[in-house]
């Protein structure tokens, strides 16, 4: 499990000051060692000699490849402090982006459990007390009604033995939907050519290219570093083709051309860029104008969400009324003529 871009934010930002001011590696982790994130392991190796990225691959489950690999280019470079400033830049706006969306999800979150809750408040008192009706009037009742009686009956009968039973059936659903998603796998590569994923990756790319130029190595070095990542993996590929068009004598402009999720205005910046000798000023620019952008499209996105699971619920309320409520009105009017 992966520690929150919060966490790997104070550890970029403490130990980028840290090091500006002068204050060793070591003796900074020994500042920060009230984080439970095996600081204390990594300061320790660092005192024995192993170089900072050494020490912090060493526990790569926690610490994402891609932080480890930008700590490499930094300590090749020679500029670790502007290395961790990039990466407290880094993973303080991915922060933000995966804050927002949380903090959008809040009300739609409560929706949902309005909604299962307005589920099973139907599926076990009201539709039974439904079934009842009918049978007492000897009419036919809904089949969906007579299931839902029927169940909760027996959960009447034996509460414990019901609650098992189902527990028993919960993880079909997980190997199921794993067994699906295994058959599908590689299937649904369009949903990378829908406009907010081809945004966020472009960002996402955009942010990777801004942090090798600002650490001074060259890019085939940064690239290399970066693309053995494994929580880019959808990047991951990209990389390593980039590196390989770069090392031919390929502009780097030249060698993102083809790349889908790039907007023409990506690569019109980064040729100029090239052409003009500003390159990490026009990446950086092009990565903010990204950054709002994206935001923009998140928000948007997340702000159909809540009239999306009203119309659920209304289109819910409708069908029970539908099935049960204008039968059992039919019922009664025919009842009385």
């Amino acid at each position: 499990m992966k520690i929150s871009y919060g966490d790997l934010t104070i550890i970029a930002e403490n130990l980028g000051s840290l090091y500006e001011d002068g204050i060793a590696i070591g003796d900074g982790l020994e500042l920060l060692k009230e984080l439970p994130l095996s600081i204390t392991y990594i300061r320790n190796d660092i005192l024995l000699g192993k170089s900072l990225s050494e020490a912090f691959s060493k526990f790569d489950e926690l610490y994402p490849g891609l932080f480890i690999g930008v700590l490499k280019v930094g300590e090749n470079s020679g500029q670790l402090g502007r290395t961790f400033n990039k990466l407290e830049m880094f993973y303080s706006k991915l922060g933000n982006i995966k804050k927002e969306v949380k903090n959008a999800l809040i009300y739609p979150s409560f929706l949902i459990v309005t909604l299962i809750l307005l589920g099973v408040f139907l599926a076990f008192v009201l539709i039974p007390s439904f079934y009842e009706s009918y049978k007492n009037a000897g009419s036919e009742a809904p089949k969906v009604a007579e299931f839902l009686y029927n169940l909760k009956l027996s959960f009447n009968d034996n509460p414990i033995l019901f609650i098992v039973s189902v527990l028993c059936y919960i993880p079909i659903v997980p190997l199921t939907i794993f067994q699906v998603s295994k058959y599908f796998k590689g299937r649904f590569k369009f949903i990378r050519k829908v406009k907010i994923v081809k945004e966020l990756e472009e960002f996402i790319f955009m942010l990777i290219l801004s942090l090798i130029l600002d650490s001074g190595v060259s890019l085939p070095i940064g690239f290399s570093y970066c693309s053995d990542s494994n929580d880019i993996k959808f990047l991951s590929d990209v990389l390593k083709g980039i590196n390989e068009e770069i090392l031919k004598g390929k502009e780097l402009s030249e060698c993102l051309s083809n790349l889908s999720f790039l907007s023409k205005y990506s690569i019109s910046m980064i040729k100029l860029g090239e052409n003009s000798g500003s390159l990490t000023v026009r990446v950086k620019k092009a990565e903010e104008r990204l950054e709002k952008r994206t935001k923009e499209s998140i928000s948007k996105l997340l702000s159909l969400i809540q009239p999306t699971l009203i119309i659920t619920m209304a289109l819910g309320v409708v069908a029970f009324i539908w099935v049960f409520v204008l039968p059992m009105f039919d019922m009664i009017y025919g009842g009385v003529m």
